[in-house]
């Protein structure tokens, strides 16, 4: 008879990643919520856009740049039509009330509150959208907005943008959470936590089966964050992190006082995000402006000028970045939400001068959020392909074996330390494909791929970038020339060389051998694709000079007043540098 108890102790690789695990289904707790709904058997790839459902490659099919599962696609054959998708999603946008009120209840709480005369309050959001519209970072602007109209509150940084891992299939947009950063007094700190709760009632998509929101306050009595919320940050932003594994670590918080609500009856998936948005310390960032359309806006054509927005690019590029590729512009999304448009930049100034600059419908206010957008703060180094696991953007040395073009697919195979890369680039990446395609065998990239696929010896994924380390050489063989007349030998026979020239015979069969350094690729340029097919946290390379001022010092992060307002014509005023909150 089996015995049970003596199997849980029994340690096994995880058969997706690699990791050690003590189940007798051989997968561990950082694969085992991303399997596919469907078939229960691979790791899903992202999540259908109709019903929720996690899904891999094989159970869906990616209609524009939506996913779709077989038995949505089988109910109804029309979604294989992205614009009957597309009119699905806006209509069901729509016709479901904006706001539907969601009651948010405590749901953990861990410390004891603050003694303190003054409190340092961290709020954190996450996974407040759905396919179907409303926003995060909406969420926050409008709790923002909430306070400087309602305490007497201290800001103490922006709104934080902070992107995570954006390899998670659970993530509706670019997988990100918000925190902010305030100081009030303690006998305000209720009236504070009750308004806020009545702010998100109606600011959640919750009735989406993927939506999991959830709001985390934590309260301290100095400006620093616990280690722990930091280090659930930096795996948040690199690695995988599931609520079960957040739990445990949050056993361990010594410093502050935690609480999180949600509409949820058990522990949100949101819970990550919004956690990991409050450890966030930033070395390198930039800043986005949004602007939030009016509510009898939503779902209707969004109306910006493009050619004020292409005179804005080149105007104020570099200061700005990621706007325009080319002449298509991409400072709007595509969706039912409340986002007009996004303007990224390097300084608070740069993003709202060019935000004055485009024309566009009537908003209902604008918000300055600084970020870890464009830092390329989720790339892991690594050594050895064992190393790397599922859904991480890893950094590794490797050596090509091939790359080939098949159908509008490009595909890479290398061999790295321990093992094999396979990595695929897409149409969408047509400039880095090009790059790809010549490289030949033999030489030496530093490759970033995101890892999809594990298996003994081989990862494969998604390629974001390479920089080549060193090229084979292009071998050229040539016939020798005449020692008597410079004219190049022909050959004679098989073991003979003659001149043409003067007639002049050497015996003997050789060649020269050119060895030419290749110039279609330079060492230790950085090669990526074209700004529209960029991850949000990818970063161009015209920022590598600017991130090397931020992380060096020698420019500072300073507030601005207003971060929050709806008119353009406002002198934006410098109040103080600021300080990033203490680890303990």
């Amino acid at each position: 008879m089996l015995d049970y108890d003596l199997v849980k102790t029994v340690k096994i690789e995880c058969k997706f990643c690699g990791r050690e695990t003590d189940k007798i289904s051989g997968i561990c707790d950082y694969c085992e919520p991303f399997l596919c709904e469907v078939c229960r058997s691979k790791l899903s790839k992202g999540y259908c856009a109709v019903c929720g459902r996690l899904v891999c490659d094989d159970d869906s099919k990616l209609v524009g740049f939506a996913r779709v599962c077989v038995e949505c696609l089988q109910s109804d054959p029309r979604l294989n039509d992205y614009d009957y998708l597309q009119s699905i999603i806006f209509n069901k946008a729509t016709r479901i009330a904006y706001r539907t009120k969601q009651r948010f209840n405590e749901i953990l709480e861990i410390g004891a509150p603050p003694r303190s005369e003054h409190i340092y309050v961290h709020i954190g959001l996450d996974d407040f959208d759905s396919p179907y519209g409303l926003c995060t970072t909406y969420a926050a602007a409008h709790i923002l907005r909430m306070i400087k109209e309602t305490f007497e509150a201290e800001l103490l940084d922006y709104p934080l943008l902070i992107r995570l891992n954006p390899n998670i299939p659970l993530k509706t947009r670019g997988n990100a959470g918000v925190a902010i950063r305030i100081i009030i007094e303690k006998d305000s700190f209720s009236d504070l936590l009750e308004s806020i709760l009545r702010q998100v009632e109606d600011l959640s998509h919750a009735f989406f089966r993927k939506t999991q929101p959830a709001l985390a306050i934590y309260a301290t009595e100095k400006y620093a964050i616990d280690s722990i919320i930091n280090i659930v940050y930096k795996e948040a932003l690199r690695s995988v992190i599931t609520p079960k594994i957040l739990l445990r670590k949050l056993r361990n918080l010594k410093t502050g006082h935690l609480l999180v609500f949600s509409p949820m009856s058990t522990i949100p998936r949101g819970i990550v995000g919004a956690v990991a948005s409050i450890g966030a310390i930033l070395d390198d960032y930039t800043f986005e402006l949004l602007a939030y359309r009016l509510e009898r806006n939503i779902g209707r054509k969004r109306q910006i000028n493009e050619a004020s927005v292409l005179k804005m690019n080149k105007k104020m590029f570099p200061l700005t970045f990621g706007n325009v590729d080319g002449q298509k512009i991409l400072i709007a999304p595509k969706g039912p939400d409340p986002v007009l448009l996004g303007i990224r930049g390097e300084t608070p100034e740069a993003v709202f001068e060019a935000f004055r600059m485009i024309e566009h419908e009537e908003i209902e206010f604008w918000c300055i959020f600084r970020s870890n957008q464009a830092t390329s703060a989720h790339i892991r180094s690594i050594r050895h392909v064992e190393d790397a696991h599922p859904y991480e953007t890893i950094m590794i040395n490797c050596e090509v074996i091939s790359a080939r073009k098949e159908d509008d697919r490009v595909f890479l195979r290398a061999h790295a330390n321990g093992g094999y890369v396979e990595g695929v680039a897409y149409r969408l990446q047509r400039g880095l494909q090009s790059k790809i395609l010549k490289l030949k065998p033999g030489d030496i990239i530093k490759l970033v791929i995101a890892v999809f696929s594990k298996t003994k010896d081989t990862i494969a994924g998604n390629i974001e970038e390479f920089i080549p380390i060193q090229l084979v050489p292009e071998i050229i063989k040539r016939n020798p020339r005449c020692p008597r007349c410079c004219a190049r030998l022909k050959k004679k026979s098989k073991d003979m060389l003659y001149c043409k020239k003067c007639g002049l015979r050497i015996k003997g069969d050789f060649k020269i051998i050119l060895r030419i350094p290749r110039h279609e690729l330079r060492i230790g340029k950085r090669y990526l694709a074209s700004p529209r097919a960029h991850r949000h946290l990818t970063m161009p390379n015209e920022r590598i000079y600017f991130r090397s001022l931020k992380i060096t010092g020698k420019v500072s992060a300073y507030l601005v007043d207003p971060v929050l307002a709806k008119e353009k014509n406002l002198p934006l005023k410098r109040i103080r540098e600021i300080k990033e909150p203490k680890i303990l």
